[in-house]
């Protein structure tokens, strides 16, 4: 029996990033964190005395470029004003993608901060949203009285056609009862 021994070989890419704006406090070393481990980068962030945040990097090449172009799509409240990259080619790291702490008191203040501040937004968001409700359920107030006010309309629609057979109804009666009367009135004039 022969085995043949495959071995597939990626062509790694390392970067060096620096990330420069409202960068700090916000959330961004965890975010980032999460997109590395997803795309299989290994190395660490870090937030820097500049208040801008570093990231080192290696990763297959197409990842690391994914990497790179989903840092520049972030959304509020991360805002990337500049970033700095510097690529080289290297030899895959098989390592983990890390966060780097500082100062532990700093780290549970940023910490506290970037909770509370992602508490306002969510409140700000849920009082748009209680906005918006209160708006929908004026319509829907408004929707009930125009279908209470249609059915009123049906319901009159529906008495003035009782109405209208119940008067081609008497009419009806009324000519035939004249008709009879003069058919009658003929039959006694020709004798039948």
């Amino acid at each position: 029996m022969y085995i043949s021994k495959i071995t597939i070989q990626y062509v790694a890419k390392s970067a060096t990033i620096v990330l420069k704006g409202n960068v700090q406090g916000v959330g961004l070393r965890y975010t980032v964190k999460r997109m590395a481990v997803k795309l299989k980068i290994s190395g660490c962030v870090e937030n820097m005395k500049d208040y801008t945040v570093r990231i080192s990097c290696t990763g297959e090449k197409n990842n690391v470029e994914e990497f790179v172009s989903q840092l520049k799509d972030l959304k509020e409240p991360i805002i990337i004003d500049g970033m700095d990259i510097e690529y080289s080619e290297g030899a895959m790291h098989t390592g983990i993608f890390q966060i780097v702490y500082g100062d532990i008191t700093m780290e549970i203040a940023e910490g506290f901060a970037t909770g509370g501040m992602y508490f306002e937004r969510m409140l700000g968001k849920q009082e748009e949203m209680n906005r918006k409700q209160e708006i929908m359920i004026e319509k829907q107030e408004i929707m009930i009285e125009k279908q209470e006010e249609m059915n009123r309309k049906q319901d009159e629609t529906i008495d003035e056609i009782r109405n209208l057979g119940s008067t081609i109804h008497d009419t009806i009666d009324k000519r035939f009862e004249i008709l009879e009367k003069k058919i009658s009135e003929i039959n006694a004039r020709i004798g039948i």
